[in-house]
């Protein structure tokens, strides 16, 4: 990831881009505000991280003690959609919410059932600790890399597992 002087992420965007990252910092502040820990996975953390040049949704885990806090807050201001049913995750906690647009997902306590039939839990204060990458001053908790890589290849995304082993190569 390239960034800049000031410890800013140098981001490559379109302005549907610029939409998306303005929802996520709104969601950054609002839970900063309420002292929510939370951190961003899924294929905006490998956005923010630079591994790839685009994400479609925002993927946040959630502490399991402040998922209901961050429901109703980010109830206040998104639509709830329906969440289709995928019986390869076993995630107890999981709302889909559109926030102008902006598809969000809100998950606490996430779990899946690898292509073996066995079942991982990544459970909140189990994962390794966000870092903070800026996003035009605002501090976004971003996951870890290697948590999703894990993740990533338990679920079989060999496309998101040949762009962190590209990256890494690069390296």
């Amino acid at each position: 990831m390239r960034v800049s002087p000031n410890g800013e992420a140098l981001l490559v965007y379109n302005r549907g881009m610029k939409k998306k990252l303005d929802t996520l910092k709104k969601i950054a502040e609002l839970f900063k505000s309420h002292h929510i820990s939370y951190m961003v996975g899924g294929s905006l953390m490998l956005y923010l991280r630079g591994y790839t040049e685009n994400f479609n949704d925002i993927d946040i885990l959630i502490d399991e003690k402040d998922y209901d806090q961050a429901y109703g807050l980010i109830e206040k201001i998104g639509q709830i959609k329906p969440t289709p049913l995928n019986t390869q995750f076993i995630t107890k906690k999981y709302q889909t919410f559109d926030l102008d647009g902006t598809l969000l997902d809100l998950m606490a306590e996430f779990g899946m059932i690898d292509n073996h039939g066995k079942t991982h839990s990544f459970l909140f204060d189990l994962m390794l600790k966000p870092d903070p990458i800026k996003v035009d001053k605002v501090a976004i908790a971003v996951a870890q890399v290697s948590d999703w890589y894990l993740i990533y290849s338990l679920l079989g995304r060999q496309d998101k597992i040949r762009l962190i082993q590209k990256k890494k190569q690069a390296i």
